[in-house]
């Protein structure tokens, strides 16, 4: 039974074979002798050709499309960068106008300033200064002709005096500073006052408790100011130094603190008087 259907498909194999052989060979015959298909072979030749140029073009357009878009992006972006720098720059240059506008202003404050009328002075600028504002560095020394105790404003109050000089920069020892206590008065009524750097509370002054004794309580009120004396000949008499700030009782002690008129926060120009 196997061998049987072995044969019969051996048989129908070479059955097939031969067919193919024969519609071939007369398709072939055909297609030398007749012009009607050699005309259907080229029209379908002629479709087939378009569909593939039509394809390949398609293909080229989107390659070209997508080039253009990537040299449009690229140029599109350099330009974007020339922009933003431009924009950089403009901004440097109108903060830079900003800047002067402002440095100029402060110095016509200190131009304007009364005191500076009756003293010779120096401007100078602040280049450093501690976290305590107990010292500062100026950008002035022994080749501006200064010295050591010159007295050092600003356009609000006093700062402090010169304590070390170099040729280019000196240091000024601040009234925040303990080491440099600074006799004051109240401008209402001439009450002497003693003023020191407060322990506790930054950029405040305070009396201490002892110099408190000698003076009537009632007669020191919050928002008097304090002034120089010129008694100590360190500084020029009746150049505001700071606002009696707040008046309290604490531990049954009486506290007086008071704040500097001078924002050591943001000091930028010093005067320094001769």
């Amino acid at each position: 039974m196997i061998n049987r259907n072995i044969f019969y498909k051996e048989k129908n194999y070479k059955l097939y074979i031969i067919l193919i052989f024969l519609l071939s060979l007369t398709i072939f015959t055909i297609d030398n002798k007749s012009n009607e298909i050699n005309f259907l072979r080229n029209i379908y030749i002629n479709i087939i050709s378009n569909k593939i140029r039509k394809y390949f073009n398609y293909i080229e357009n989107i390659y070209n499309y997508n080039i253009c878009n990537y040299n449009n992006n690229r140029k599109l972006i350099k330009e974007n960068n020339i922009l933003k720098k431009e924009i950089i720059k403009y901004r440097a240059i109108n903060n830079k106008n900003i800047f002067f506008e402002i440095e100029n202003k402060n110095l016509r404050k200190i131009l304007n300033m009364d005191i500076i009328k009756k003293y010779d002075f120096i401007i100078s600028k602040v280049i450093y200064y501690d976290n305590n504002y107990t010292f500062i560095v100026i950008n002035k020394g022994k080749k501006d002709n200064l010295y050591i105790g010159q007295p050092v404003i600003d356009e609000n109050g006093i700062i402090g005096q010169i304590t070390k000089i170099n040729d280019n920069n000196s240091i000024i020892s601040t009234i925040l500073n303990n080491k440099n206590p600074i006799i004051s008065k109240i401008a209402r009524n001439n009450i002497q006052l003693i003023l020191y750097k407060h322990p506790y509370y930054n950029n405040m002054l305070y009396i201490k408790k002892k110099f408190l004794l000698y003076h009537d309580k009632n007669n020191i009120k919050e928002n008097d100011l304090l002034i120089s004396t010129g008694l100590d000949k360190k500084y020029p008499e009746g150049y505001p130094i700071g606002k009696i700030y707040k008046i309290f009782k604490k531990n049954k002690e009486l506290n007086i603190l008071i704040k500097p008129m001078s924002n050591f926060d943001n000091l930028n120009y010093l005067i320094i008087l001769k």
